[in-house]
């Protein structure tokens, strides 16, 4: 099986997006191993046609497409006024594990978030007594240092 045709039996056409189906990176764009080395699944289709010091960019904002017609070149600044106009600016750089990623959704849009907003109001607004850290911690099923960190602003640090 060639190159082009092991791309291809991961890949779900719609009308639309060409959805990769296969291996997902950190930032939940396709991977694909090509050449000795895993690429972003994307870029393999436009890897003859992206110019040099240029970003492959998606119209549809669908990080699993490979359509080559959802994809465009741009620098990295272009990439960002692009999040902004499409309104996906609610989120922040950041890492994972050892893994630069570039968007990292925080507050309740983060799909692992075990408080609300309303929650975490809750928690800083606690007088403060013996044990409180311990009681708020069972209370809302979380760790004592995630309510430490609460309540000292190093998380949740957007209310």
């Amino acid at each position: 099986m060639n190159d082009s045709e092991r791309f291809f039996s991961h890949v779900e056409k719609t009308d639309t997006c060409w959805n990769w189906t296969g291996s997902l990176d950190i930032g939940g764009y396709g991977r694909f191993w090509f050449g000795g080395k895993m690429i972003r699944a994307h870029h393999f289709l436009v890897r003859g046609d992206k110019p040099k010091n240029k970003l492959a960019l998606h119209k549809c904002d669908n990080r699993k497409c490979v359509n080559p017609a959802h994809i465009f070149f741009g620098t990295s600044q272009d990439n960002t006024s692009d999040m902004h106009a499409k309104g996906r600016a609610n989120q922040k750089p950041g890492w994972v594990g050892m893994m630069k990623v570039r968007k990292v959704h925080f507050g309740e849009s983060n799909h692992k978030a075990k408080l609300s907003e309303r929650d975490v109001i809750e928690i800083r607004s606690e007088p403060k007594s013996f044990g409180y850290m311990a009681r708020l911690a069972r209370k809302h099923n979380v760790t004592q240092q995630a309510i430490s960190k609460i309540i000292k602003r190093e998380s949740w640090t957007n209310i």
